[in-house]
């Protein structure tokens, strides 16, 4: 095999998409879009198109394989701009190459009295069709289509039936079957938008997790992710929303709903998990790992498919990683309903920190580091083989740079270990700073060099012979202008070729013996196979097999343990396109420690070491010491035992255990740590720690500890101190000693002796205090209500007696001065001259005074 030809021809050869430019304008007015040409309402047309528009238009595709359009933000006939609620139908089959029609809505739009720009829905009655019947115009609105052609629409921003516009939360379904040219019906939520426009009304009702219910519903979303499972139920994940809390601002959340139309009479959600407030992180766990406690941080304008398994994927948005930090994102996830009770998330891919580049790698070749870059707003289409495409957005391209992207991009679940991405076009650079223009080319011609401009939020179909389309978004023109687009394009997916995939072993697994032998699958249109294995990534310095026709080859292999990189060549169309993998060098398996349990506390001074036989392994030592890989404690082997008794000390140090195990002549080992053991001082148990204290009496009472032949108690005033109290050596578990009653903080050391050396535990408590008196009446800061006044106290906790000073000044004693008494009340005469005056009331505690102070106002 010539390495240098091989090397020059592996990029070539493999057929590439195509765009072609089917209609509507190649050209926008700056920072505008291009009107809309309705012509005659459900006829076709080749003059007709829709006018330009962007976030979020509503698309999909019918049983007959038509392509319909409704709303979004942008032009009517007339080019105002505004929330459309205009519905169209694409035809490939008429005239020469396909035709639009004007289907429903207005073509043209009105202004409220607070000046947004749209349609007002028309309702109806819930549950019933009628050609008269429309949504109001609205865009970034949640769409999907069921198993017998109808089209749901829920929520978005745009006007209600009363011509206000706001948050929307209203669900609709339009069939194709009704009526002569379909007709829609309104199917739950509100028909009017809270009164505070563009504000949440009342809280979301989320239900009970998991459980179907009427009043459910996730109140109103805009661009939030969907899919239809295989049962053709809606499943709704993030979005802009409100949240259960009724905060009136509009949250980014992360909480999953299922939409069963099945279910009760109408059709009924629930909430599936996530949050119910809004700004969650993500929650990543271990990459390619199902979980529980997975979930996607919040977003919204993520992009997502439905695989040929049923699983729900989820790449990127605008949102919070797993820092909490705000900002597109590139990760990627797949809900799997069959996992666990109710379904779980897994991390497969992408950063988990936000705005990260792209990673093209090389153009048509996949490969496990390939990601786009962080981005929101994306088009995105499922083909027939249940791959993803995905088209632009804004977001960040291979140096960092952000605008609005044009390159094209497709993920295979099926490549590798968990899927591949592959750049199929476009560029991984901007150009005029923000993004790049269209090349249109011929129109209705598939040509390789032509290719949309930068955009987003364009609508996008794939038809019944699996041709990919997409219409519209913002986006820059064949002039670099940036506005609202109309044109429509066609992409024509190459016939399907795909690379032989490793089958076993498995990728990144360790490899079981000297002798392997790697088996992999036929791939799609390869003619040879090429095997690589090597010590660097593409290297062939161990294996270099091909070509050969056979899917696979047994080969001999160092057993040293190492890192082994293995690249599979599949011959396509004369080119190569390759996958790489890794493995482990078979190399025995050491031994392992299995008792005591690592980490943790010997039970005594004799400890027995026991451990696995490993793989391979002819013989072992173990050391014990007091540093890592010491051996001043214990040193034994080679022995053939799997387990040893030794003795060791009991001063509640950290040893540390090196269990080698020789394997093809060599050592290999593990490392342990434990804990001697030390025995366990005793603990105090009564009066409960941190407590106040109900007495200048106090017994402490503790427990017995482990270990512990004697106990010394310490009372002070600082930590350590025993300034109070210093009792020991005792053997008794308690002490009656007596203290202060001044409601100051005591600390309490209890000492046990353990091994011949001393070990405590910290306690602080506060003293017994008594309680001062408090005025009871007259009611402290009211007006009094005549000369004569008499004053009542509580008695207080442990006063002996009282003073009453009434004064003209706080503390103050020129109009009463009385006491000492025992009573707890007290007439007396005061001016009625309606000032202020200052009562104190004294409490004689323990010998001491502690008092009150209060005001009153004379009577007038």
């Amino acid at each position: 095999m010539n390495i240098v030809s091989f090397a020059q021809s592996q990029t070539g050869g493999s057929s590439t998409p195509e765009w072609a430019w089917m209609g509507g304008n190649n050209t926008v007015p700056a920072g505008k879009g291009q009107p809309g040409v309705y012509g005659t309402k459900y006829q076709f047309a080749p003059s007709n198109a829709p006018g330009g528009r962007n976030w979020g238009a509503l698309s999909w595709t019918d049983q007959s394989g038509r392509l319909w359009l409704f709303g979004g933000s942008g032009y009517d006939a007339s080019g105002t701009a505004g929330y459309l609620g205009d519905m169209w139908v694409f035809d490939p089959t008429q005239g020469a190459d396909g035709e639009w029609a004007w289907m429903g809505g207005s073509s043209t739009l009105s202004t409220n009295s607070v000046g947004y720009t749209g349609q007002p829905g028309v309702y109806g009655t819930e549950y019933q069709f009628t050609a008269s019947n429309s949504p109001g115009g609205r865009y970034v609105a949640i769409n999907w289509t069921d198993a017998s052609g109808r089209f749901w629409l829920f929520g978005g921003d745009g006007f209600d039936g009363a011509g206000n516009a706001g948050y929307l939360s209203d669900l609709w379904v339009f069939d194709p079957s009704q009526g002569t040219y379909g007709e829609w019906a309104w199917m739950g939520g509100s028909n009017t938008v809270p009164s505070a426009q563009f504000a949440c009304g009342q809280p979301t009702p989320y239900g009970t997790e998991y459980q179907f219910a009427d009043s459910n519903y996730p109140g109103h979303r805009d661009g939030s992710l969907t899919w239809t499972d295989q049962s053709s139920r809606l499943w709704l994940f993030g979005g802009g929303g409100c949240d259960s809390a009724g905060d009136p601002a509009e949250q980014t959340m992360n909480d999953l709903w299922v939409f069963d139309p099945s279910q009760g009479a109408h059709g009924e959600w629930a909430w599936m998990g996530g949050n119910k407030v809004g700004y969650a992180n993500g929650a990543y766990g271990t990459e390619y790992q199902f979980a529980a406690s997975n979930a996607p941080g919040a977003r919204a304008s993520a992009t997502g498919w439905t695989d040929t398994s049923g699983r729900l994927w989820l790449f990127g948005g605008y949102g919070f990683d797993s820092a909490g930090t705000a900002g597109e994102l590139n990760d990627l996830w797949v809900f799997d309903p069959t996992q666990g009770a109710n379904g779980e998330w897994a991390w497969v891919g992408g950063s988990e920190v936000a705005r990260a580049v792209g990673v093209y790698g090389t153009e048509y070749q996949f490969a496990e580091s390939n990601v786009p870059g962080s981005r929101y707003e994306a088009m995105s289409w499922t083909d027939k083989n249940g791959k993803l495409w995905l088209f632009g957005g804004l977001g960040y391209d291979s140096l960092g740079h952000y605008g609005y992207l044009n390159d094209l991009w497709v993920f295979d679940p099926s490549q590798g270990g968990n899927g591949e991405w592959l750049w199929m076009g476009g560029s991984n650079t901007f150009m005029l700073g923000y993004g790049r223009s269209g090349i249109y080319g011929t129109e209705y011609e598939f040509l390789s060099s032509s290719v949309p401009g930068g955009r987003n939020t364009g609508a996008t179909w794939v038809d019944p012979d699996g041709k990919l389309w997409l219409f519209g978004g913002e986006g820059y023109d064949s002039l670099g202008n940036n506005g609202l687009l109309n044109d429509l394009w066609e992409l024509e997916v190459p016939s399907s070729v795909a690379p032989a995939a490793m089958a076993s072993p498995a990728p990144g697994s360790t490899l079981t013996g000297s002798r392997t032998t790697f088996t992999w699958t036929t791939g799609s249109g390869v003619t040879a196979y090429y095997l690589f294995v090597g010590t660097t990534p593409g290297g062939y310095d161990l294996v270099n097999i091909g070509p050969k026709a056979a899917t696979s080859a047994t080969v001999s292999l160092p057993t040293n343990g190492a890192t082994i990189y293995v690249r599979l060549w599949s011959v396509i169309n004369g080119g190569l396109q390759y996958h790489d993998y890794t493995y482990t060098e078979f190399a025995g398996t050491p031994a392992a420690m299995t008792s005591p349990a690592p980490g943790s506390t010997l039970t005594g001074s004799s400890t027995t070491f026991t451990w696995t036989t490993g793989s391979g392994v002819t013989a072992y030592y173990l050391f014990v010491g007091t540093t890592p890989g010491g051996y001043d404690l214990v040193n034994i082997g080679p022995k053939a035992a799997t387990s040893a008794t030794v003795s060791l000390p009991t001063n509640g140090a950290t040893i540390y255990v090196r269990l080698y195990s020789v394997i093809n002549g060599g050592l290999q080992y593990h490392d342990y740590t434990y804990t001697e053991f030390a025995g366990t001082p005793a603990a105090m148990t009564s009066p409960t720690p941190g407590s106040t204290l109900t007495g200048a009496s106090t017994t402490f009472t503790w427990t017995f500890g482990s270990g512990a032949t004697a106990y010394y108690l310490f009372v002070g005033t600082t930590p350590g101190g025993y300034d109070l109290v210093n009792i020991g050596p005792k053997g008794a578990t308690s002490a009656t000693v007596s203290l202060p009653i001044n409601g100051a903080t005591i600390y309490v050391r209890l000492w046990s002796v353990i091994n011949g050396g001393l070990q405590y535990h910290d306690y602080t408590y506060t003293e017994f205090a008594s309680t001062p008196a408090s005025m009871s009446s007259p009611a402290p800061g009211s007006t009094l209500t005549g000369a004569s006044t008499t004053f009542i106290w509580t008695a207080g906790s442990g006063a002996t007696a009282y003073y009453l000073f009434v004064g003209t000044t706080p503390g103050g004693y020129d109009l009463v001065n009385i006491g000492p008494k025992a009573a707890t009340s007290a007439t007396v005469s005061l001016p009625t001259n309606g000032a202020t005056i200052y009562v104190r009331l004294y409490s004689v505690i323990n010998g001491g005074l502690q008092y009150h102070d209060y005001t009153y106002t004379e009577a007038h």
